[in-house]
């Protein structure tokens, strides 16, 4: 997830760079897309595990 505004030379570089490499990104304006964003993540990599929930903090 990229927070930036729309005309953020330095967002679309790195947004260019997840893209080559097969990354799922989405871009979103704080200042004109929803008021509330939620997202269930699960994070798992070598040696952590833990779930996160919207609102809540991390298990």
């Amino acid at each position: 997830m990229v927070l930036t505004e729309p005309a953020d030379p330095t967002a679309d570089l790195v947004i260019t760079e997840l893209n080559d490499r097969r990354v799922p990104v989405v871009r979103l304006d704080p200042g004109t897309d929803a008021v509330t964003f939620s997202a269930y993540v699960p994070i798992i990599a070598e040696g952590f595990k833990d779930i996160c929930f919207p609102g809540n903090r991390c298990r």
